[in-house]
């Protein structure tokens, strides 16, 4: 993994790659990466949109259109049945030859559509290299004082993410992991659904943490879901750079060894990374089930704000 300067990308990045993917979003961030690739020659482009999505979003995704007017594929997303959005991918690449490469930014993607996505990727032989880009928030809830920051508000019925469906035995006990980001309200909503009889909680380490107000953040966000979920006595805690991948993958794996006895289910609700390290992590353990919780408000007006950074990770090849 390396970091860079957004303004190094068209510098540091090669222009022979096949496909572009990227998905739009109510976020400015969505268009952080994607500016600056206007001008590489893909062949294919695939942006992913929400089906209902606000204005803001919808103003973002006309951006993103005229910075590719050709060669694009649109896919439209509904986030009620992700079974489209699998057989989208997989008819929107149904074309690729063998030793194709794939540049994805997955900055402003779902954490659902992110796991979805990066599973076909990795799994289609035809595709040989795939490299994911990453724009970091400077600052989350920019306008907000910090004990009353939000980034969603509600929760959808918790559920399996295609591709993760696990191996969930009646006989077993269940061990959740919950990497946490802001969303604690979220985090809860799946502790209280599944009843776990145990937990791990992954917290992002304060190395990890962009800026000073990020680490006060994480440490207040920490002391709310500690104080949420008291009526667990077997709670298990973790801090784990959320900006490396392989550090979270290595991190999930041991944890998955220590519970192996277990039915161990897993909810990624920190950043884009360590949901990268949560595919990789369960490539070759098929019996980890991931679930996620859609929110049912986003804080759109007052998301987050671009950051001067951008991270670049080899997910294949």
């Amino acid at each position: 993994m390396a970091k860079m300067n957004v303004n190094e990308i068209v510098a540091n990045i090669d222009d022979s790659f096949n496909i572009f993917i990227c998905s739009s979003s109510f976020e400015e961030r969505s268009l952080t990466i994607s500016t600056r690739l206007k001008n590489f020659s893909f062949n294919k482009v695939i942006l992913l949109e929400n089906s209902q999505g606000s204005e803001l979003l919808k103003n973002n995704t006309a951006k993103i259109k005229d910075l590719f007017p050709n060669n694009r594929i649109d896919i439209s997303v509904n986030l009620h049945n992700m079974l489209t959005l699998v057989n989208d991918i997989r008819d929107a690449l149904s074309d690729v030859g063998d030793d194709c490469s794939i540049l994805i930014d997955i900055t402003t993607f779902t954490h659902e559509e992110l796991l979805i996505c990066t599973k076909i990727l990795l799994t289609d032989d035809r595709i040989k290299e795939v490299v994911c880009l990453y724009n970091n928030a400077a600052e989350y809830c920019v306008a907000t004082p910090l004990k009353e920051k939000w980034l969603s508000q509600g929760a959808e019925m918790i559920h399996p993410v295609w591709g993760f469906p696990g191996l969930v035995l009646p006989s077993r006990q269940t061990h959740l992991i919950v990497i946490l980001g802001y969303e604690s309200s979220r985090a809860f909503a799946a502790i209280s659904d599944i009843e776990p009889a145990s937990i791990s909680l992954i917290y992002g380490s304060s190395s990890s943490s962009i800026t000073d107000k990020d680490k006060e953040a994480n440490s207040f966000f920490k002391s709310v879901l500690q104080d949420m979920a008291f009526e667990y006595n077997d709670i298990e805690e973790y801090d784990i750079p959320c900006n490396d991948p392989n550090m979270i993958s290595e991190g999930l794996k041991n944890i998955f060894a220590k519970h192996q006895d277990k039915n161990i289910v897993v909810v990624p609700l920190n950043s884009k990374m360590s949901t990268i390290g949560v595919v990789l992590s369960t490539v070759e353990r098929e019996n980890v089930q991931v679930c996620y919780a859609p929110a049912i408000i986003y804080n759109e007006k007052d998301y987050s704000s671009p950051g001067l950074d951008c991270y670049i990770f080899k997910l294949k090849g």
